[in-house]
Formats: C-alpha cells, structure tokens, sequence
C-alpha cells in the first residue's frame, strides 16, 4: 500500500530490480489485474508497476467526484513513494486519458506513452451520468453484464469464460464512490487542448472491435500527437486483457523503434 495524498492506493511491483520502469494503468470497473497477461510477457525484460485507481481492487476510495488531474496526480504518487523518477507510461481506456494528463502535463516523467483503447473527447458525458445514477441506486453489480458485452469481442466472450469470470470478480470489486468519481471524470473529459503538447515517443494503440473508442478516435489521437505512431490490435474495448501477446508484441515493437 502506497499513500498518495489523502488515499492509500494498492500497488504491485515486479520484474528485475534494474530494468527500465513501466507504469500500467487500468481503466474504469477493473484493476491492475487487467494486465495481467500483458504482464507475464513483459516482466523478464521490464520492471513493472501496478496500481489500482481510486476506490478499485484494494485501494481506497474518497468521495466522488474525481478529477483526470486529480487521478494523474495519484500515478505520480506511486512513481514517487517508489523512487522512481522516470517511466514508460502504458494507460488502456481511462487509464490512457490519465497518460494524456501525464504526457502533456508531467512529460519530463515519461519516457515514452502508450495511449490503448481511449479517447480524447467524451462523446456521451449523459451516459456517464446515468451509470452513476445507476451505481448510486443500485450498486455497480446492476452495471457489469453490459459492460462486459462492450468490452469483449463475441468470439472472446464464447471462448474465454475463465478471462471473463475474472474481469467480472474484479468489476464487482469496486466501490460505488470509485464508479462514480470516475464517472465524473470521464464525463468532463476534453483533453483536446493537451495532446499538442505530448512530446515523448507515443504509441496509440486501437481495438479493431472497439465499439466504445472506435478506431477513429484513435487516429484522431495519432493525427494530434506530435509524430506519434498507431496500431491496431484485433480486439473490442479491453485488447491488454483479451489479446495480451498482440499488445505486449506491439509496445514490443514501438520500444525497439526508439531504442
């Protein structure tokens, strides 16, 4: 347990004491198990670092709501009570609006960004609204089958129960507060204005499904990040967790372009 401000946040650390740091942020209604796949690929050559956002998995949870300021803030505090002053940042879905903050605003950070599975404009704020007032009424439980539905390719769905199963028991996981607070921050989001200002090496990674971010959202991030490069993994909304030997070849890939 780290404590980050006024929250202790649950963090894992593993791979060689001496390799080059990777800090992997998880999306909203999951944790850092969402990476666990990707994980077993990349920890014999990476030390990785993983945590749970606000109110998810074993961290604690304030009142909502959050800020994307407010979580970017949190990652740097783990990097921090680490010793860790630079990293490769890899953010999927609501942990890449986190990268963005972190790209844009705390670049001297990062070695390089990996934006998967996100957005830079919240093109339904209503929905996020109604998700909140659905967890406040209801609980997160009453939201989990569908997200599901919008995470994972039919195929994955079918072929992956024990994958699903664990992304479900990591979902009920987490508390309302946690929901909604980053509900809120999914809600406002509008990071137009920040990706100009992303300057390290950045991968946009996109899921050829992806109803949720579409690939056109990824090649708007592409087209609007200084030389930043794109590809596209044959998933839905979660491509880290349903395709993890095709992202970890992908990052693979974009960090030997860079070496």
């Amino acid at each position: 347990m780290i404590r980050a401000g006024d929250i202790d946040l649950a963090c894992r650390v593993e791979g060689p004491d001496d390799a080059p740091v990777v800090l992997l942020v998880h999306g909203v209604l999951t944790s850092h198990r969402i990476w666990d796949g990707v994980a077993a690929r990349l920890a014999g050559a990476w030390r990785l670092v993983r945590y749970d956002l606000r109110g998810h998995g074993n961290s604690g949870a304030t009142s909502s709501p959050y800020t994307m300021v407010q979580l970017a803030l949190d990652a740097l505090s783990v990097l921090d009570a680490l010793g860790i002053g630079r990293a490769h940042v890899v953010g999927t879905s609501l942990g890449g609006m986190i990268g963005q903050v972190l790209g844009a605003a705390h670049g001297d950070r990062l070695v390089s960004l990996t934006l998967a599975n996100t957005t830079v404009l919240q093109p339904a704020p209503k929905a996020w609204e109604e998700r909140a007032a659905v967890a406040r009424e209801k609980g997160v439980a009453a939201l989990v089958d569908a997200t599901l539905q919008r995470w994972f390719t039919p195929t994955c769905l079918r072929e992956q129960p024990a994958l699903i199963e664990a992304v479900r028991r990591e979902a009920l996981r987490t508390s309302v507060d946690g929901f909604v607070g980053c509900a809120a921050a999914l809600r406002d989001l509008d990071h137009r204005s920040l990706l100009p200002r992303i300057r390290m090496p950045t991968l946009v990674l996109a899921g050829e499904h992806d109803t949720s971010t579409p690939p056109a959202d990824a090649r708007e991030l592409e087209r609007a990040i200084p030389d930043a490069r794109i590809a596209t993994l044959p998933a839905s909304h979660q491509a880290a967790a349903e395709v993890p030997e095709a992202f970890a070849a992908a990052w693979t890939r974009f960090q030997r372009q860079h070496r």
